[in-house]
């Protein structure tokens, strides 16, 4: 039922109406963690730990699939690299971190950071924080989340091997 208190009537609903309205926070939750792909990236600055490596989009054409490299003007292009934008394109919030959680287990510093930069130096780049939680797994933060949040384990944990094979070769 709703009422209208303008002409003091109450109406009949469907619950299909309504369904939409219900379990809000489950379905109000923006899953993503960058408001544009990383693959979209012109270079990427990946930081994990100390050690820190430049990413740079090679050119090709459109039907080639894209390439990247550690050095702006390599030969080829680095398949480590493009497994690891990859795995940041598919990267999902799976829950917010409640004030609780925040409280008993501060960020601290990030085990990943990641900063996208695309055509134009002055255009604002997005980036992401990953944290260990040790409640959850993995948290993170991002220049589209508002609040940190809980990330997939297997795939954060996808993200700072794939992260650590780029910096560090074996």
């Amino acid at each position: 039922y709703a009422y209208d208190p303008r002409d003091d009537m109450v109406y009949l609903i469907r619950s299909a109406a309504f369904n939409a309205l219900t379990r809000g926070k489950q379905r109000l939750i923006d899953r993503r963690m960058l408001s544009k792909a990383a693959k979209d990236s012109q270079h990427i600055e990946l930081r994990i730990g100390q050690d820190t490596v430049m990413l740079w989009k090679l050119p090709g054409d459109e039907e080639s699939p894209q390439r990247w490299a550690t050095e702006p003007n390599a030969e080829a292009g680095d398949e480590r690299i493009q497994e690891w934008i990859s795995a940041v394109d598919r990267l999902r919030v799976m829950d917010y971190v409640s004030q609780e959680d925040a409280e008993q287990d501060p960020d601290g510093e990030p085990k990943l950071e990641a900063r996208f930069y695309g055509e134009h130096e002055i255009e604002p780049g997005s980036w992401i924080k990953l944290f260990r939680s040790t409640a959850r797994g993995w948290r993170a933060r991002s220049s589209l989340t508002r609040h940190p949040v809980f990330l997939d384990r297997r795939m954060a944990g996808t993200l700072i091997k794939t992260g650590e094979e780029i910096i560090s070769p074996p």
